[in-house]
């Protein structure tokens, strides 16, 4: 069979099992096709936005790496520092636990010779019988100098307890004074609400109107005028004058 006649177009110096690798083309934010206007400078300014971004975001990517491998360094440095001044303590406290092993007290070895010596010597701080003699008195106890004492309660800061009592003792003065000036504004508002109400009943009767009942319960006046009585009305006006004035002064 005649072998296959090799294309035109294709390089037999190139393998076809290793194809060059393709060109990796860059973003688009909008279309290429744009006029040149303001449309075209916005996608411009989006695009170099977006990649200065990407940059910032790759930088710190890396500087977060480096910081991180250094923290991780001095973190390894330490602890390696750590266990060899715990294995060099722990040597020293072995060469002097054998030290103190090794070395017998003087003290101790002079009553071990004089143990050797005179084996048949009774103990010492007892007599001849090998009774132990009674124990010297007892020295009673001499009282603490007050002054001391004072000056150490002087000195003492007050603890949580006390501090929460005062805070408790002001939030409940604080409650009061509202509770009274709560009560003091009703009175003086009841007050008020009385005086008006006295008033108006005053200028009804000097100007002659009588209240009555109408249905339902509710207290009506007539409409016609009956006789005013100027001396009550002048004395309620005078009244009322008076007030306004003290009022306004």
């Amino acid at each position: 069979m005649a072998p296959k006649r090799p294309h035109q177009d294709i390089d037999p110096s190139t393998d076809a099992s290793n194809p060059e690798p393709k060109k990796r083309k860059g973003f688009r934010v909008g279309p290429e096709n744009l006029p040149d206007g303001a449309w075209r400078r916005k996608n411009t300014k989006i695009k170099e936005d977006l990649i200065h971004k990407a940059k910032i975001k790759k930088a710190y990517k890396k500087v977060k790496a480096e910081v991180e491998q250094q923290q991780q360094q001095q973190e390894k440095t330490v602890s390696q520092q750590q266990q060899q001044q715990q294995q060099t303590n722990d040597n020293n406290n072995d060469n002097t636990q054998q030290e103190a092993e090794s070395q017998i007290h003087p003290e101790r070895q002079a009553l071990l010779d004089d143990d050797q010596d005179h084996p048949a010597n009774p103990r010492p701080g007892h007599d001849e019988s090998g009774t132990a003699p009674p124990p010297p008195p007892r020295r009673e106890k001499q009282p603490r100098n007050n002054n001391n004492n004072n000056s150490n309660n002087n000195r003492r800061r007050p603890d949580y307890y006390e501090k929460a009592l005062q805070e408790g003792s002001r939030k409940k003065a604080e409650a009061e004074a509202r509770a009274a000036e709560q009560r003091r504004r009703e009175e003086e508002r009841a007050h008020k609400v009385a005086d008006r109400d006295r008033m108006r009943r005053a200028m009804l009767k000097a100007r002659g109107i009588k209240p009555s009942r109408g249905g339902g319960g509710r207290q009506q006046h007539q409409h016609q005028q009956g006789q005013h009585k100027l001396g009550r009305e002048s004395h309620v006006l005078l009244e009322k004058v008076k007030r306004m004035v003290g009022g306004a002064a």
